[in-house]
């Protein structure tokens, strides 16, 4: 039998891509599929799909487009107990602070990166990054 998760996810929040050429791509995802922005951060725009996102992120000038890595919600989410959570089952835990909101990664077995964040998070500013501004 598996051992209960001590981190459960309770949503799919986000994916987010870095792309070639930021406008062109955003421009794409509004005409072909109708997405809003949701909220913009540092470097990128994030669409609003339901109550999820897609974060389109401008790449450096030799980087390759790409899935960059994809985000769960979690319910009552504490950045801090969530590292030492992920580091306790011998994970990878990251913890950075980017426009005052603290995220926090880890990575699956085939190294795919995953980021853990508030079910609200909107890619926005406050403690949780739930105060969406487009």
């Amino acid at each position: 039998a598996q051992p209960a998760a001590t981190l459960r996810a309770a949503t799919l929040n986000h994916a987010s891509l870095i792309v070639a050429d930021l406008d062109r791509s955003v421009a794409f995802y509004q005409r072909v599929f109708g997405l809003p922005v949701k909220s913009t951060q540092q470097g990128g725009v994030n669409l609003a799909v339901g109550d999820a996102f897609l974060g389109i992120y401008q790449g450096g000038a030799t980087a390759m487009p790409h899935i960059n890595h994809f985000c769960f919600g979690f319910r009552d989410f504490d950045p801090a107990a969530t590292v030492a959570a992920l580091e306790a089952q011998g994970l990878p835990a990251e913890s950075r602070t980017r426009d005052g909101v603290t995220q926090v990664y880890t990575a699956d077995p085939d190294n795919l990166r995953i980021q853990l964040q508030d079910v609200s998070f909107c890619g926005g500013l406050g403690a949780l990054g739930n105060e969406c501004r487009a």
